[in-house]
């Protein structure tokens, strides 16, 4: 147990740990939470690699805590559980959106982040290596809150 009391299963999933562990894992600093430069890019990245840093953090963040959110909300099993789904699927690109400074009105903020989440799933079609080190993050999130997407019955397309 933690010096709050709780297990590592009873923690709240935040996307900040997602966004963290991210860097971490992918060695990108912290310039790809902001806003991209007019020219493309805000640091010494290059600008598709500062485009994947952030779908990467995307992609993660918005099938974990679909996961975790599934998971403890009240959504499985319940005869209008697709509604709260989609409300957690709303809930998480605005979160992201919101995390990475994405600015204009609430469908271009969650156009962009499904324009990202496309960037990384075209990266994790295209590259074997990026797919594993993805495989490798999501698992390890996947075990710590014992999240399993097959059991949730959620349909990653």
């Amino acid at each position: 147990m933690g010096e709050d009391g709780k297990t590592q299963a009873e923690r709240k999933l935040t996307i900040g740990e997602i966004a963290e562990e991210a860097m971490d894992a992918f060695d990108f600093g912290p310039e790809v939470m902001t806003l991209a430069e007019p020219d493309g890019y805000f640091c010494e990245m290059e600008p598709a690699d500062f485009e994947l840093a952030r779908a990467s953090i995307a992609y993660l963040a918005y099938q974990l805590l679909l996961m975790y959110r599934i998971k403890h909300g009240n959504v499985r099993g319940n005869p209008g559980g697709w509604v709260g789904v989609r409300h957690y699927e709303t809930e998480i690109r605005k979160e992201i959106a919101s995390l990475f400074g994405v600015r204009g009105t609430q469908n271009e903020r969650i156009a962009e982040v499904r324009r990202l989440y496309r960037v990384a799933l075209g990266a994790w079609n295209d590259d074997e290596a990026y797919r594993e080190k993805m495989t490798d993050v999501m698992q390890r999130f996947e075990e710590k809150y014992d999240l399993d997407e097959d059991e949730l019955g959620i349909v990653f397309v």
